[in-house]
């Protein structure tokens, strides 16, 4: 009987699966890292945006619900809506658009920094906070905002 002898692969073969596997595994490795440095940027390089309004009681009464909405644009073109006072944005400059129910639009800029609240104070006069009947001339069933609150 013939004896079978295992030859060992060639020394270069060898070589080229040792480096293919660092390099994958290196890959593997470098993604992760990259993904944790995204996630991390995300979560923590943040400042807080605070809304206030001035006359907040006057709000408070024009708009009960407190249905909130604003929206803030960066100087790059993304926007981001929030419906809360207190919110958590990236550093830079941003442009706000601020809207409580029954009001009209405010506009404010803020510069939002790196682990800081920055404050954005915001002024209604009566002429805003007086709410926009949606009482149109054929709803007959409807009654207009100062039928009803007499």
């Amino acid at each position: 009987m013939p004896v079978e002898t295992q030859t060992a692969p060639a020394p270069k073969a060898t070589k080229t699966s040792h480096y293919l596997s660092m390099t994958s595994t290196a890959i593997g490795i470098i993604g992760a890292l990259g993904t944790f440095g995204v996630w991390a940027c995300a979560n923590f390089y943040t400042g807080t945006v605070q809304v206030k309004a001035q006359d907040a009681e006057a709000v408070q009464k024009a708009s009960p619900n407190q249905a909130l909405v604003i929206k803030a644009y960066s100087t790059k073109g993304s926007e981001a809506v929030f419906h809360s006072p207190t919110f958590q944005l990236m550093p830079g400059h941003y442009h706000l658009e601020i809207k409580h129910e029954g009001t009209k639009v405010k506009h404010a800029e803020v510069d939002v920094e790196f682990q800081k609240t920055s404050p954005v104070a915001i002024t209604f006069t009566e002429d805003d906070l007086r709410t926009t009947s949606k009482h149109h001339w054929w709803q007959v069933w409807k009654k207009s905002d100062e039928n009803a609150t007499q």
